[in-house]
């Protein structure tokens, strides 16, 4: 009823191609088995995240839904970096408002790549599935150092330099 990519018993024959889809099921009087072949080779513990059933139009609506969350959320964060990113660049020696511009913009990014749901492919459909999983897998950690290097700029008795060296080495 549907496929994305290919599955395959070996890493040479697999075809990587990882997709939302909304399926409509046929309307069948008794049992509807589902079976699901899938293959890692590509991208260990990334396939078949989620699985909803339900009604197409509620499916949607749902989907839909977290598609406009994601997108407001990543909005007011891409004010909120250009707005501290702004800051910086009229006071340089204001540097917590660049590790905040800096901040909110990879955890925009983290949002948009994240692969539960893909949002940035609604506008570039076209993006491997590959690429954007090395985003997200990059971004989520620079995030968290960089609001670990936010805080240490109020507070450095706090927040230790070594950890936060630990945190750019990770």
């Amino acid at each position: 009823v549907a496929q994305s990519g290919q599955p395959a018993t070996r890493a040479e024959d697999e075809v990587a191609k990882q997709q939302i889809q909304i399926v409509v099921l046929p309307d069948i009087a008794g049992t509807l088995d589902l079976v699901v072949h899938t293959s890692e080779f590509h991208q260990p513990g990334s396939s078949f995240r989620t699985m909803y059933l339900g009604e197409a139009e509620m499916v949607w609506k749902w989907q839909n839904n977290r598609w406009i969350a994601i997108y407001l959320v990543s909005g007011a964060l891409l004010l909120m970096a250009v707005y501290h990113i702004v800051l910086f660049l009229l006071r340089r020696d204001n540097r917590p408002a660049l590790y905040f511009g800096l901040y909110a913009l990879a955890w925009m990014v983290t949002m948009l790549a994240i692969e539960t749901d893909w949002a940035i492919r609604l506008f570039f459909p076209d993006i491997p599935a590959d690429l954007l999983f090395v985003v997200y897998r990059v971004s989520m950690p620079v995030s968290f150092a960089l609001s670990y290097h936010f805080m240490r700029s109020f507070y450095p008795e706090d927040f230790s330099l070594w950890f936060q060296r630990i945190f750019w080495a990770a």
